[in-house]
């Protein structure tokens, strides 16, 4: 992983969100680089089902039905991830049987999730972030991929904030790729803010918190009908009995 800063309780508090307690980890001062325009040129296009994902750096492919465009930048989200594989993955398991309308995708990063969902259900689509910077390359990439009047981003903590997002508004479809911890703060909210028989994707956990989580959402009847895990990580399609 790369910080701008090394400071000592931003990685500790980072490591923390994404592993645990308990993980030991080691610190070295990298060169002097543009790491992002580095990184991009190293990064290969993304084939999925009818999907490409893909940089500057490459063409677009014709013969996929959805062909994306997106730039690395300091918001997550490319595509390369085993949580963002997993998200899309379960987006195309889902679409199969579902045709959502309205989206809400939470920790949106780059948008790349909240685009693919708007390409593949033609659906509204609200992007939030708690990053400002995050924020700004949805609107970017959204514009660049010719979505921005379906996808809205805006900038919103789950956690922090007094006031729900969108207070009665019911979504179909809500995607959550963040930290175990929050995934589990805000699960109430996410049970309100879904509809009958709606899908929420989760994302952004390891299979040691895989179980609490289930039993979490299961208690409160968003019930588990796929999992997908790729390098430890998981991700579950989780579905309204309500």
């Amino acid at each position: 992983m790369l910080f701008l800063e090394s400071k000592e309780y931003l990685i500790k508090k980072t490591l923390k969100g994404i592993f645990g307690t308990g993980i030991r980890y080691t610190q070295k001062k990298m060169e002097t680089k543009n790491w992002v325009e580095e990184n991009q040129k190293s990064l290969s296009p993304i084939s999925l089902n009818s999907l490409n994902i893909h940089n500057d750096t490459h063409p677009k492919n014709k013969y996929k039905k959805i062909d994306i465009t997106i730039n690395e930048s300091v918001a997550f989200g490319t595509g390369h991830h085993e949580t963002t594989l997993g998200c899309l993955r379960a987006m195309f398991f889902i679409s199969k049987y579902n045709n959502f309308k309205q989206i809400l995708d939470i920790g949106s990063g780059t948008g790349l999730l909240a685009i693919v969902g708007a390409k593949l259900w033609k659906s509204k689509v609200l992007a939030i972030d708690n990053d400002t910077n995050a924020v700004i390359a949805a609107k970017t990439n959204s514009r660049i991929n010719s979505v921005s009047t379906q996808v809205q981003s805006k900038y919103h903590d789950v956690v922090k904030a007094k006031k729900k997002i969108d207070i009665g508004v019911k979504y179909d479809l809500i995607i959550i790729n963040i930290y175990s911890n929050t995934i589990n703060k805000i699960r109430y909210d996410l049970r309100s803010m879904i509809r009958s028989k709606g899908c929420i994707i989760l994302s952004g956990f390891n299979t040691d918190q895989k179980r609490s989580i289930e039993a979490n959402y299961r208690n409160l009847g968003l019930i588990p009908i796929k999992r997908f895990i790729d390098n430890n990580w998981v991700t579950l399609v989780l579905k309204s009995t309500m």
